[in-house]
């Protein structure tokens, strides 16, 4: 898989009251040995949109899955989204994020 249009670093965008559910990815890579040290770990990839200040961002969410990687889990209502480099981003932007049907549900 290449992600060298991507930059390397994660936009990540809070869908509170919802939690992300990952469905069908586009891609899934199991028990990936990345780092000394730390059991391997699960990820997958699905598609997104981002729209940040009024401009369109195709990327891909980058979900590293739980249940590989207990010692640092994401609350499940935050997204990670990759996409290229976004100029002027910054903390606590309005940032709107597209993602395929099914892949958000309540949290209530």
């Amino acid at each position: 898989m290449d992600l060298g249009g991507y930059f390397l670093g994660t936009v990540n965008v809070d869908v509170a009251p919802f939690e992300f559910v990952m469905q069908q990815p586009v891609h899934c890579f199991r028990g990936v040995a990345w780092w000394a040290g730390i059991p391997p770990e699960d990820f997958s990839f699905q598609v997104c949109r981002l729209r940040v200040g009024g401009r369109l961002y195709e990327g891909l969410v980058y979900y590293p899955h739980p249940e590989t990687k207990p010692a640092h889990g994401q609350k499940p209502c935050v997204v990670e989204v990759l996409a290229e480099r976004i100029l002027g981003m910054a903390y606590g932007d309005d940032v709107e994020v597209w993602l395929p049907l099914g892949c958000l549900r309540s949290m209530a």
